[in-house]
């Protein structure tokens, strides 16, 4: 049984997501593990109707721990998540792995829940097969802001195929510069639908082909 669970949403993102899969039914994605910091790896999973091979589902991760976790996924993987409960930030389920913080959202109603979630799904990665997306955003409240150029740099040493969404141009390969957001303090929740773009995310925006970057 496949696991994809649902949770509900507005009806404008209940929109994109019809319309997305109505776009992708005879598209696959094929057996890839897609390691993200943002609701985006679950969405996307769901759009192309494949089980969860990643534990990366229904949470957060702040860019600069983002970047040490794919850097030794393996290494940190074999730590056990513990409940952080210092950490109050909306309604967020924090855990701790190591030295990051994870929050989880949306279907991970109570810590238990959550670390079940995500030990269950580590044990299905494809580590020959793992594309790492992210976003430049550092903060899960009001007080919006994007990460250093330092962690946008060291992006550079994620040993996997990858993609970082920003609203600052730089130089890198592996940066995908948001123009239409440029004068924002950081990436926009990465989940909301685009503007005139019919069953395309916000980060596809400004021309970014999110399903030609999975799929190939």
């Amino acid at each position: 049984m496949k696991d994809i669970e649902r949770f509900q949403v507005s009806k404008e993102k209940q929109k994109l997501y019809h319309e997305r899969r109505l776009m992708l039914q005879n598209k696959t994605m094929g057996e890839k593990t897609l390691i993200t910091n943002t609701c985006i790896g679950g969405r996307l999973y769901h759009d192309y109707n494949q089980q969860f091979l990643s534990p990366t589902i229904d949470l957060y991760i702040k860019p600069k721990d983002f970047v040490k976790l794919c850097c030794n996924l393996k290494e940190y993987l074999e730590n056990d998540l513990v409940e952080e409960k210092n950490i109050k930030i909306n309604n967020f389920v924090v855990g701790k792995l190591k030295d990051i913080h994870i929050f989880f959202s949306h279907t991970n109603y109570t810590f238990e829940i959550a670390k079940q979630n995500w030990e269950r799904r580590k044990k299905r990665i494809n580590y020959d097969n793992i594309i790492v997306i992210a976003t430049d955003r550092i903060t899960l409240d009001e007080q919006l802001s994007r990460c250093d150029d330092l962690t946008i740099q060291e992006f550079n040493k994620i040993p996997y195929k990858k993609i970082i969404f920003t609203t600052k141009k730089y130089d890198y390969n592996y940066c995908h510069f948001l123009k239409s957001f440029e004068n924002e303090k950081c990436c926009p929740e990465a989940t909301l639908p685009a503007k005139n773009k019919r069953g395309k995310y916000i980060i596809e925006t400004d021309g970014f082909d999110l399903d030609k970057f999975i799929c190939e």
